[in-house]
C-alpha cells in the first residue's frame, strides 16, 4: 500500500478550504511497552523499511515513545 506524508496542518488547510469545521481531534499515543528481543533476520522486504524495526527494538522504541500512531479528524459542514 503506498502512503503518503502529510502535516497535520495539511489536513486542517485543506478542511478548512473546503468549508468544514473541525469538532474534534484525537491522537492515540504508541502504546507503552517495553522494547522486546532484536530480531535475528530483517521482517519481509515488502514492508521496508518497517521491515528492519525488529532487528533494533530500542531504537524502534525510543524513536515511537510517546509520539501519535494514528491522527483522527471529526468534521461537519
Amino acid at each position: 500500500m503506498s502512503t503518503h506524508r502529510h502535516l497535520v496542518g495539511d489536513y486542517l488547510r485543506a478542511a478548512l478550504a473546503a468549508g468544514l469545521q473541525v469538532r474534534r481531534c484525537e491522537e492515540p499515543l504508541h502504546p507503552p511497552a517495553e522494547p522486546g528481543e532484536p530480531a535475528d533476520v530483517p521482517g519481509p522486504w515488502d514492508v521496508w523499511p518497517w521491515a528492519l524495526r525488529d532487528l533494533v527494538p530500542e531504537a524502534t522504541h525510543a524513536a515511537v515513545a510517546g509520539t501519535p500512531s494514528m491522527l483522527f479528524w471529526h468534521f461537519q459542514r
